[in-house]
């Protein structure tokens, strides 16, 4: 009788393979698949016709499109994919040891700290949690409706995370002075803008909170900018530099 209640190894694999969440991972597949032939099928075309139009723009289309390949693999071959778990790491680092992070803080507040790469890292952390604390005050005291000022604040979440990591990656991890200029100049950009923004707040909206906010991460990014700067200045010339 016992026989009749046994699953025979075929059986429980085909159970293992076949079911509800199987079939929703292949239906996610072929929808994500479709959806890359698509956007590829339709690049395609558009690049043919933009070079049958305008030769000149079309050549530089492609060179445009080689350089970011080459940029890709580059980053892929430094391990871009598997990095941002040491960056994981580092966010929460400075507050691992609360008795030590104003030390650490004070030690990188000169002009030549004695590990750039490590006062970097700390300034990125610090500089993606005042992001933090930005965004959740912005939900917090959002007029707008909560699941747009949510969404709106996870949006800004998100691509504070994803500049964080960027930086840490070529300025830690990749050490290509070509990337590391780039990297520097967004900073830059990004310091002008909140410069900006707390003139705009101090004498137009007299908004004192996003004041404080834009104040601090226009001191905070401006630190991790000479950091930075010194980590370009240190790295070993690059022939692609130009």
């Amino acid at each position: 009788m016992s026989s009749n209640y046994k699953i025979t190894p075929s059986c429980a694999h085909m159970s293992s393979e076949t079911g509800p969440l199987t079939s929703f991972r292949d239906t996610l597949d072929s929808a994500r698949k479709s959806v890359a032939d698509g956007v590829e099928a339709g690049y395609g075309n558009m690049k043919e016709s933009l070079k049958t139009a305008n030769p000149y723009l079309g050549e530089k289309l492609e060179t445009t499109e080689g350089k970011i390949k080459e940029t890709a693999a580059d980053f892929e071959k430094k391990g871009f994919c598997e990095k941002y778990k040491e960056f994981n790491v580092e966010l929460f680092r400075p507050f691992k040891n609360k008795k030590s992070i104003m030390g650490d803080i004070m030690s990188t507040l000169t002009l030549k700290p004695e590990d750039p790469k490590a006062a970097f890292k700390l300034w990125n952390a610090l500089c993606f949690w005042l992001g933090v604390v930005d965004f959740v005050i912005l939900f917090l005291i959002s007029t707008s409706l909560v699941a747009s000022a949510l969404v709106v604040a996870a949006c800004d979440g998100f691509l504070g995370y994803c500049f964080a990591y960027f930086f840490y990656f070529i300025f830690v991890c990749g050490e290509k002075k070509f990337y590391m200029l780039f990297g520097f100049v967004l900073i830059a950009l990004y310091v002008c803008i909140t410069i900006y923004l707390s003139y705009y707040n101090a004498l137009v909206s007299l908004n004192i909170l996003e004041l404080v906010l834009n104040v601090l991460k226009t001191l905070f990014n401006t630190i991790i900018g000479y950091h930075a700067f010194l980590l370009f200045k240190a790295a070993d010339g690059d022939k692609e530099m130009l």
